[in-house]
């Protein structure tokens, strides 16, 4: 059993976690730059804190559910 590999894919999954809630941050920070609250939905400033964030945290999901995936496997193996 190799225990690195299921916490690999816990870091990134948690790096993950973190790049999708800096876009939220990101999102946030952006609307608050108003003087007045905008007529446009909060949803709007998500797109316009960049979809770099959105495409890295689901690489980092996808990377760390495929590391606890191949751990569970090993494990079931032995």
């Amino acid at each position: 059993m190799n225990p690195y590999k299921m916490f690999s894919g816990i870091l990134f999954i948690l790096i993950g976690a973190i790049f999708l809630s800096a876009q939220y941050i990101t999102s946030a920070i952006l609307s608050a730059s108003n003087q007045f609250w905008p007529n446009t939905p909060p949803s709007h400033e998500i797109g316009n804190a960049g979809y770099a964030l959105l495409a890295l945290s689901i690489v980092s999901f996808i990377i760390g559910a495929l590391l606890i995936a191949a751990s569970a496997r090993d494990q079931f193996e032995s």
